[in-house]
């Protein structure tokens, strides 16, 4: 079947449409974007719900490409209501027979952990170049709602640390607190205690080391 003259034929004389006369139309793109079409008003037309539809489903086979695929998917799926079964079964398994073919040799989820977690490893767990550029994005971002003279104090103390917040002298007493606390529990509430003498008292109530599950 010719599927391009039928394309052509749909197309033809749709150019002076107008929206606002009642009619309910769509933008349509004459030659689709991902095969090198433009926005120009030259390369679109108004179709009605149903010529846009059926455009795609010819694009689709005139081209064969997955994006024009997937474009006659959607479409389908927006309105199942005024299509037959048939017409959205040959739509469904072209989409996903595309899809199959787009995504065969690419790495499935585990893999894709597993070399994730191997990456890490070898790096001593740092981030890559990407991730960093994104952190740091997000950091440039909320230093946006800080005040001047925040920003100007979170610099100084930066370059003073060799660009850490924390000098070595904070780091040192947030390790000792961290150190010393200790999880504690008497069956039904968990703590986190720092302090030597609450310590002992609890112990001297029941209480005792460790995490108890909430599910116990």
């Amino acid at each position: 079947m010719d599927y391009k003259s039928i394309y052509e034929n749909l197309l033809k004389n749709k150019s002076d449409r107008k929206k606002n006369n009642g009619v309910y139309y769509e933008k349509h793109h004459i030659i689709p974007k991902c095969i090198g079409g433009t926005d120009e008003t030259s390369n679109l037309v108004l179709l009605t719900g149903r010529e846009h539809y059926i455009a795609h489903r010819l694009l689709a086979k005139i081209y064969n490409e997955h994006k024009l695929i997937c474009a006659a998917y959607y479409i389908a799926c927006l309105d199942r209501s005024r299509m037959s079964s048939r017409s959205y079964e040959e739509v469904r398994t072209a989409f996903a027979k595309s899809q199959s073919k787009r995504m065969k040799g690419k790495r499935n989820p585990e893999e894709s952990y597993r070399k994730g977690v191997e990456t890490r490893k070898k790096n001593g767990y740092k981030h890559s170049k990407y991730t960093r550029q994104a952190i740091s994005k997000t950091k440039k971002a909320q230093n946006i709602k800080l005040t001047e003279e925040q920003i100007i104090h979170r610099t100084k103390v930066r370059k003073e640390n060799g660009n850490n917040v924390c000098s070595e002298e904070q780091k040192k007493k947030l390790s000792a607190r961290t150190s010393a606390m200790k999880w504690m529990n008497n069956g039904k509430k968990n703590r986190r205690i720092t302090d030597p003498e609450e310590i002992e008292k609890l112990l001297s109530t029941g209480w005792e080391f460790g995490v108890k599950s909430k599910r116990n």
